[in-house]
């Protein structure tokens, strides 16, 4: 009698099991539809929250479709939705944590303000990048050579604000300025009357007209005139 009541239960227990619709099942088709619309990118993490393990739904007879409901996006917080096409249908929606990571660049030394940021000043570090809000930098090559605009401790995250080009014109120093017009060229002398980085504006007074201009910072000391 003992061997038939368990029996009895394994049945009940596996019928439960056919007609129930796998959690986990729901939680992976959610992850990889996610990852699919984000390319496989290998620097994304992708967490389902917040499913109530609780959930009790009719095993689905067609293999489960994923979408993206009109108010979700794919980063942060958001939300997938999963439907059952089958004869008993059903959709829910699941929360999913979405967190991109990348190499983003740090300063090994404190820095005071002014200075120049050298190669052994940096190092690159993986990171998650929706948590900076875009305030970092993702390529040395943009840091070296620039310089601070305040003081910078170590081990800080390098932010596009924190640092600016440094400044090839000074203010009261000897320039070439070059003036164009389509391929007409003129070059002549002058003094700069402002400070100015590459591509930014500057005025120069010319040395043998005494006319004050303005003109583009091209190079070192080149301040270029479009006439």
């Amino acid at each position: 009698m003992a061997a038939l009541l368990g029996l009895l239960c394994l049945s009940v227990s596996a019928t439960a099991a056919q007609t129930t619709q796998s959690l986990s099942d729901i939680e992976a088709v959610a992850q990889e539809f996610v990852l699919a619309q984000l390319g496989g990118d290998k620097n994304t993490r992708i967490r389902v929250t917040g499913l109530d393990q609780r959930l009790r739904l009719s095993a689905c007879a067609e293999p489960l479709q994923a979408f993206l409901p009109s108010s979700s996006q794919m980063s942060g917080s958001t939300t997938v939705g999963i439907r059952c096409p089958g004869g008993s249908p059903w959709t829910i929606y699941v929360p999913v944590q979405i967190r991109f990571y990348g190499k983003v660049a740090v300063l090994k030394r404190p820095l005071a303000r002014g200075a120049v940021i050298g190669a052994d000043d940096v190092k690159m570090i993986r990171r998650e990048l929706g948590a900076l809000n875009g305030n970092y930098v993702s390529e040395m090559t943009d840091v070296i050579g620039m310089v601070t605009r305040r003081p910078v401790g170590a081990e800080s995250i390098i932010s596009p604000s924190m640092i600016t080009a440094p400044e090839v014109v000074k203010r009261g120093e000897r320039v070439s300025i070059v003036a164009r017009s389509g391929t007409f060229t003129v070059r002549g002398n002058g003094t700069a009357l402002g400070n100015g980085s590459l591509g930014e504006v500057v005025r120069v007074r010319n040395s043998r007209s005494k006319r004050t201009v303005e003109g583009v910072v091209a190079a070192p000391g080149v301040v270029e005139v479009r006439l």
